[in-house]
């Protein structure tokens, strides 16, 4: 299982704003995810500002747990070729989720479809993202560290290209698509 500091900027943006963007980047890899997360009956992964996901890919599923450590998340992942993963009996699944204290009782709370392109810009990746949730749509510009560097410039630098700037303007995608249901 791998396991690594999730360092990140996400920013939304309407609809304009994304396409200008994606046309500076005609390269970007488009792919599609499903992400369909999970929570305890008592919402325990909520309470302690967690996220439990698998996140479906092609024929691939990551198994993903974020947990909060200081002022950043801790972000677990295990990859599987096959759906029997979300059965929740894999030993490295089991033992990650015995140590932060989450039982079995996990079920489904909701799923996002996301229409991704993706940017390699080699200290980080470029999601540009299309996200679907309880018949909602959502433009969303993510900025992921791959290595230390000054990201914020960065993340600044390719917004100015459509004259944005980075102002933290958003909760997580599961915190939105939670929110949508209320």
């Amino acid at each position: 299982m791998n396991k690594h500091i999730e360092k990140e900027y996400k920013l939304l943006v309407n609809k304009n704003d994304f396409y200008s963007l994606l046309k500076l980047y005609p390269d970007a890899i488009c792919r599609t995810q499903t992400n369909i997360y999970y929570d305890t009956k008592d919402h325990y992964l909520k309470k302690i500002g967690s996220a439990l996901r698998f996140r479906k890919i092609n024929d691939t599923y990551i198994f993903t747990l974020k947990i909060p450590y200081n002022n950043d998340l801790i972000e677990y992942e295990k990859k599987f070729k096959e759906m029997d993963a979300i059965s929740f009996n894999d030993e490295d699944i089991v033992n990650i989720l015995k140590q932060y204290n989450i039982t079995n009782d996990l079920y489904k709370i909701t799923e996002i479809v996301t229409e991704r392109y993706l940017v390699d810009l080699g200290y980080a990746e470029l999601c540009l993202d299309i996200n679907h949730y309880n018949n909602k749509v959502d433009y969303e510009i993510e900025y992921e560290y791959k290595q230390e560097h000054d990201g914020l410039k960065n993340f600044n630098n390719i917004l100015s290209q459509i004259g944005l700037s980075y102002t933290k303007n958003c909760d997580s995608k599961l915190k939105r698509a939670m929110s949508s249901y209320e």
